[in-house]
């Protein structure tokens, strides 16, 4: 399950993910939602992606991670308006600081926190540095 909201006043799209999920199943209407709601905002893009509430296996997530890298999609990792930021549980922020600048992942780069707070400074702080 998802939910992507903006906050308001500010170019700052947060993604919600927790269990149940579907990887399969749902990232076509997730990259929907998400981009109906980045459809709002102009100019660069802030994406707190928050995958803390998440109990999804290493093939799921190798799943996510893909798909993201690779995807074209409007608020994607792959659109270069987005400036991403992931929140996620110490195993998975593992895996996915392993998959950072790893060329079959299109050589990404993701700040990666613990916890929701400190995701949302950092990209305030990223805003306020524009």
């Amino acid at each position: 399950m998802f939910s992507v909201d903006q906050l308001p006043d500010e170019p700052i799209v947060v993604d919600k993910h927790w269990d149940p999920v579907d990887v399969h199943n749902e990232l076509q209407n997730f990259y929907i939602k998400l981009g109906e709601v980045i459809s709002q905002i102009e100019g660069p893009i802030f994406r707190i992606i928050d995958l803390a509430q998440l109990g999804f296996t290493f093939s799921d997530m190798l799943v996510i991670i893909s798909a993201e890298a690779k995807s074209k999609a409007h608020g994607s990792v792959g659109d270069p308006r987005v400036y991403a930021v992931v929140v996620a549980r110490e195993e998975i922020a593992e895996l996915l600081a392993r998959a950072n600048n790893q060329e079959h992942y299109n050589n990404l780069e993701i700040p990666i926190f613990s916890e929701y707070n400190e995701a949302l400074a950092h990209v305030r702080q990223a805003i306020a540095s524009n």
